[in-house]
């Protein structure tokens, strides 16, 4: 037996909610980058590295936030749509919290991630200006 779902039709509260979470962007471009007293003795080549990491991980961030609130939404439809509506109701608002809770931890990963994958970039970038000698910093023999 196969079952399918369907999207409930344009103007249902479904709708409009996943609208409101999918069209709603969570995370900022200031949560993207690390503080700026990190950044601010570093050099150009590194923040460069650092954005892309940051931009990297975000929209795939996005990409499973959209994923998630479009996963919720078929259900919240899906509800409305077979169960009365005191019981839609319930479930609805069930569903919205673990929607709202499956945001939460895809948005904290994506931070994670991010602070992760930077501090790795900013210790390999570090060894490589000492491997390569500066100006500052003469290369060892």
């Amino acid at each position: 037996m196969t079952s399918s779902v369907t999207v409930a039709p344009l103007g249902t509260t479904s709708e409009e909610d996943f609208r409101k979470a999918a069209g709603a962007n969570p995370i900022t471009r200031e949560d993207r980058a690390e503080e700026p007293a990190r950044d601010s003795g570093e050099d150009a080549g590194l923040t460069a590295i650092l954005s892309a990491i940051a931009d990297d991980v975000m929209s795939r961030c996005d990409a499973a936030c959209a994923a998630i609130s479009a996963g919720f939404s078929a259900d919240i439809a899906q509800a409305y749509r077979t169960l009365p509506r005191e019981q839609a109701k319930a479930v609805a608002a069930a569903l919205k919290r673990a929607r709202d809770t499956a945001l939460k931890d895809a948005r904290e990963a994506a931070r994670i991630e991010v602070q992760g994958r930077q501090e790795t970039a900013r210790i390999l970038y570090r060894r490589s200006k000492i491997r390569r000698g500066t100006p500052s910093q003469p290369k060892p023999r």
